[in-house]
């Protein structure tokens, strides 16, 4: 069964195992959903757990190949934006400090957050 219905074992993403009765799901956006096993014969029904099964999704975040200039204001708030990307489950975020002059830094230095240094859950860093 799947969210409570029937499950079409003839479906494009479902391949059955007629052997042990076990199924195979090609994980697709569609395939995300509550998934059950049901048993009968002449004597009765048995059900297994209810399952539920959601696709993980990390998108890669948008390239850039060059750093763009942010200026503040002393005695304001600063905040420098991060493009997000779809994820799944929610990703989380970390800012680091590059080798100046550097685009691609492959030993970057993690920022310590801080009362006055911190980032939001969507990865705005704030300062």
């Amino acid at each position: 069964m799947k969210n409570g219905h029937a499950l079409d074992l003839k479906g494009e993403n479902i391949l059955p195992d007629p052997e042990t009765g076990a199924i195979t799901i090609n994980l697709t956006s569609q395939a995300k959903g509550y998934y059950q096993c049901v048993a009968f014969n002449v004597h009765g029904a048995a059900l297994s757990q209810v399952v539920y099964l959601q696709r993980a999704v990390l998108d890669p975040l948008p390239s850039q190949t060059t750093a763009d200039p942010y200026t503040g204001t002393e005695g304001e708030p600063f905040i420098l934006p991060c493009k997000e990307a779809v994820s799944v489950p929610e990703a989380t975020f970390q800012w680091s400090t590059m080798a100046p002059a550097c685009v691609i830094d492959n030993n970057p230095s993690p920022i310590q957050l801080s009362r006055v240094i911190n980032s939001d859950p969507h990865g705005k860093f704030k300062l």
